[in-house]
């Protein structure tokens, strides 16, 4: 047996595995997020953060499944070849960038509420993520271009490989950093200044998982761009699916914890609403009388809970 063909063998196991991984991770957290699922957001209204979030979160264990079928072909079903090898990578590689930008999408969300909704960081936020996602995809674009001759399907591995280098590939993870790297740091800033009255739960949870979501990424982003950089073209998708798979974890649990912490906060801070509070014998009013006292206005923390609940849910 050759050194090549031994080579490729290697490369094909190393990347059939991580990338199993990471599927059989995401959809083990699938199925223990059901219940989070069914209880916080499927009772929930209609709204765009909420078909987003459904569409991702359904589409990519599809795709990674689909993709595991390609990896795996140990059956030696007909349908794929060089052929059909293309054309799904092609499709599966630009669906990425689009999954992954849908992911930016929902944490902007969250951290554009945690700056109120600020026009200033609305607009810097926004130019960023659309300079940056456009450059990614226009990167990949070009890289699947240049990578489509060099695809084909290699019966003795029993799976898609790629034999041609591509340099651009290198854009489509470096060129989102910079922009998550910003994100991050806004967070942080509006971690550090926000007054301590309006530190409730809900704010808690969008910084904490605001911050989680975007060092989670820039790590995995990272750790792909320096592997794209040092490896053979046979082993430019090794960590790509991986990555994709652990991405979407994440964003699913940074999303379920958003949405406990508010229903949560919600359901603790109603049951103190409208509650009397009798006043002591030495006040002038009536002994066996009581107050009622409304906590729900506006300058209460549960109607600042409320409001910022309001925003990140209901878009």
């Amino acid at each position: 047996m050759s050194d090549n063909l031994i080579q490729a063998m290697s490369d094909a196991n190393a990347t059939r595995y991580l990338n199993g991984i990471g599927l059989v991770i995401l959809i083990y957290d699938h199925f223990l997020t059901v219940d989070d699922e069914i209880k916080y957001v499927w009772q929930t209204k209609a709204s765009f953060a909420k078909r987003l979030f459904l569409c991702n979160r359904y589409a990519v264990p599809v795709v990674l499944i689909t993709v595991a079928c390609f990896m795996n072909n140990f059956n030696e079903i007909p349908l794929i070849n060089t052929s059909t090898c293309v054309k799904f990578f092609t499709f599966s590689s630009l669906f990425s960038v689009l999954s992954i930008g849908i992911a930016n999408i929902l944490v902007l969300l969250m951290v554009v509420n945690l700056w109120e909704r600020d026009r200033r960081v609305i607009c810097l936020l926004a130019l960023g993520f659309l300079v940056s996602f456009f450059a990614t995809f226009s990167m990949m674009v070009v890289s699947v271009i240049r990578l489509m001759p060099g695809i084909s399907y290699l019966p003795i591995v029993h799976m898609c490989v790629s034999t041609i280098p591509v340099k651009e590939i290198k854009a489509v993870w470096a060129a989102p950093m910079l922009f998550e790297v910003l994100v991050l740091i806004s967070v942080c800033l509006n971690a550090c200044a926000r007054p301590r009255s309006k530190d409730t739960e809900l704010a808690r949870a969008l910084s904490r998982d605001g911050i989680g979501f975007f060092s989670s990424l820039t790590i995995l982003r990272l750790f792909n761009l320096i592997l794209t950089s040092v490896a053979r073209p046979s082993l430019l998708p090794v960590a790509s699916f991986f990555v994709w798979a652990m991405t979407t974890l994440v964003l699913n649990r940074a999303i379920f914890n958003i949405y406990k912490s508010s229903t949560d906060q919600l359901d603790e801070t109603s049951n103190w609403t409208n509650i009397p509070l009798y006043i002591h014998p030495s006040s002038p009013t009536p002994r066996n009388s009581s107050v009622v006292f409304d906590i729900s206005s506006k300058n209460s923390p549960c109607s600042e809970e409320f409001e910022l609940r309001k925003l990140y849910l209901n878009y």
